[in-house]
């Protein structure tokens, strides 16, 4: 599909926002001529940059810029002069499927737990029995069972700063994540 303009919503953590990264893969490989847009906090705009298959990543400043029903408004007024033909909200909040609405976008999913779920034209099942990542696929038709991976595409900068820290130390060196803020 010619010029299909495809934005996300995804207003979460920046773990959510990690594991967002093969949706990101997987759009642009059913949609390869698309337009995609990514909307995300401050944070979260710090781990897609500089991804290859995002055109535009828009902040959302929920604290600070976007404050309010005003801020709110004033993004959506911004998307809607955007022209998504397809907006895809994992974000199950309803500020994330109002902003959704705002973007008078004329394919809006969002799953069917989601506060907002009246504010989209396609209910996409919320499996908890799937891992976060295959949840988020199934935004997207054509699933031959492919696997897509978590990708983040750190500046050659931030490469040589992680290869100096590391060729610093001699002994082995753990990382522990136990959990989220949830």
């Amino acid at each position: 599909m010619k010029n299909l303009r495809i934005l996300i919503i995804h207003t979460a953590f920046i773990g959510d926002i990690v594991l967002s990264t093969p949706l990101v893969r997987k759009i642009k490989e059913v949609y390869p001529d698309s337009f995609l847009a990514y909307v995300t906090t401050p944070a979260g705009a710090g781990i897609l940059k500089n991804n290859p298959n995002i055109n535009e990543i828009i902040e959302y400043d929920k604290r600070g810029a976007h404050k309010g029903i005003r801020g709110i408004y004033e993004l959506g007024k911004r998307l809607r002069y955007e022209n998504f033909n397809m907006v895809i909200t994992p974000h199950r909040y309803l500020r994330s499927s109002f902003l959704s609405w705002l973007s008078r976008s004329p394919v809006r999913k969002g799953y069917d737990i989601a506060a907002g779920k009246f504010f989209f034209t396609e209910k996409i099942h919320y499996d908890s029995d799937k891992h976060e990542v295959e949840k988020l696929l199934s935004f997207v038709p054509k699933d031959e069972g492919k696997r897509y991976e978590i990708e983040l595409f750190p500046t050659d900068l931030e490469r040589e700063k992680v290869d100096k820290f590391l060729e610093k130390r001699k002994e082995k060196i753990v990382i522990v994540a136990p959990g989220s803020k949830w």
